[in-house]
């Protein structure tokens, strides 16, 4: 696809979803194409180029696993050890889990911790010290690795953390020094002060009480305390790709020193968890840091990211050599399901896993009616005219849920809310006979606290 070609798909696709601005590039082997499409910021309205800058917010993780994989080829740590190894003073409210999760349990979210944790900076600074100390009050959801993927920020903090602990840097210095440049990315920080040297992005967001308006968002960044999680890597979608790049030619560098050895750079992409049916179209295990897909030919390693009303989406296609990346600063998300449509099946020559088939039910609704809470969210189950409902508060700023729920296949239903990001996504139930233990979203779960 040339940039002509590319401009087109981006200006006709993000007209068509009302996003405010956005970067698409796409890695192949004439090199990499980028074209910017829309605005940067609807108060200013600086145009959006090519080269604009944009928070990856959980991408970031992979930035995150690499650093751990560096000073694993380094022999400084291992991916079995516990992380108190390494952070004698780590503390969960189970103390015996905080003394069995492994390093690896952190990078493929099976640690278990409800770790969707946005605690906010402290007073006289943000630090990753400050935010593990404030994890002394966070439960686990299950034992570390006896449960299914359960997605979880704060897991990263504390890999971050481990990383400051290790390299004698913090993690800002550290993915500058160890990732940035020696990649070379020149449109690429770790720092918020560093923002005011290129052409940024600011997020948008739903104006209240409408879920069509969008206004400039009233906060620049989340927690910085959160900083290996997600909350301040930015870089244009050209050196993503780049990174992208490295990873998948397993490390090397074009300057012949190796970002991380080959064996880690392959381990970082093995399918080490396989992940519960209609946690995310495409995706089907989850590696170290990386999202997986495998089917038949389709193979795929990516990760998205979302900061406040920034949202970005990264797929590699490692066996041969392609990769996508779109970058967003209003909700996107149908927007990047029409470009995917588009772009996987000439990257990746092959179209990405279905979800299973629907299968017909005869719910129980006493399996399903209750209350549902977690650190960042609560929801609420009930039956209203013949019908299952679901109200949804999210602690993270995100609007408030109004969805009924149309049976899909055993404990799985589909969310029916007109306008609301979450409209025709799954909502799964999970636990043994009787009522339902948690409620599960994408690759969230939410315990269930009462009826």
């Amino acid at each position: 696809m040339n940039r002509e070609e590319l401009q087109s798909l981006l200006d006709e696709l993000r007209v068509k979803h009302g996003v405010v601005g956005a970067t698409l590039g796409v890695l192949n082997e004439g090199g990499i194409e980028a074209v910017g499409s829309g605005l940067l910021n609807l108060d200013t309205a600086v145009a959006c180029t090519p080269d604009s800058v944009f928070q990856i917010g959980s991408i970031g993780k992979v930035f995150t696993t690499t650093l751990i994989m560096q000073l694993v080829d380094q022999g400084r740590l291992g991916l079995d050890d516990p992380v108190v190894t390494h952070l004698r003073d780590f503390r969960l409210a189970d103390r015996a889990c905080a003394r069995s999760v492994t390093v690896r349990q952190l990078l493929n979210h099976t640690s278990g911790i409800d770790g969707d944790f946005f605690a906010e900076d402290d007073p006289e600074g943000p630090s990753t010290a400050s935010y593990l100390r404030k994890m002394c009050l966070l439960g686990n959801l299950y034992p570390p690795g006896k449960g299914p993927v359960t997605y979880c920020n704060a897991g990263f903090v504390v890999a971050g953390r481990i990383v400051e602990i290790l390299t004698g840097m913090t993690w800002a210095g550290a993915i500058t020094r160890r990732i940035l440049r020696p990649l070379g990315l020149r449109h690429a920080f770790a720092e918020p002060r560093e923002a005011l040297r290129y052409r940024c992005a600011i997020g948008h967001v739903f104006e209240e009480g409408s879920l069509t308006r969008t206004r400039v968002a009233p906060v620049t960044y989340l927690s910085l305390s959160m900083a290996p999680a997600g909350s301040v890597l930015s870089m244009s979608v050209e050196d993503l790709l780049n990174f992208a790049r490295v990873h998948m030619a397993n490390g090397k560098n074009g300057d012949g020193k190796p970002l991380l050895s080959e064996a880690s750079a392959r381990r970082m992409r093995e399918e080490l968890t396989e992940v519960p049916p209609f946690s995310q179209p495409g995706v089907t295990h989850w590696g170290l840091g990386w999202a997986i897909g495998k089917s038949g030919t389709y193979d795929m390693a990516g990760h998205d990211g979302g900061t406040i009303g920034q949202y970005t989406y990264l797929r590699t296609f490692p066996s041969r050599g392609t990769a996508f990346a779109l970058f967003t600063n209003s909700p996107s998300l149908k927007l990047f399901t029409d470009v995917e449509a588009r772009l996987t099946e000439r990257l990746a020559g092959a179209s990405p896993p279905g979800e299973p088939p629907a299968r017909s039910f005869a719910p129980d609704a006493n399996r399903y009616i209750g209350r549902y809470a977690g650190v960042a969210a609560e929801f609420e189950v009930q039956m209203a005219e013949g019908k299952f409902t679901l109200e949804g508060l999210s602690r993270m700023g995100g609007p408030a849920l109004h969805a009924t729920l149309e049976p899909y296949s055993p404990d799985v239903f589909v969310q029916r809310a007109p306008g609301h990001p979450a409209d025709g996504q799954k909502v799964a139930f999970v636990g043994e006979s009787g009522p339902a233990a948690f409620i599960r979203m994408g690759f969230r779960m939410v315990r269930r606290t009462g009826k």
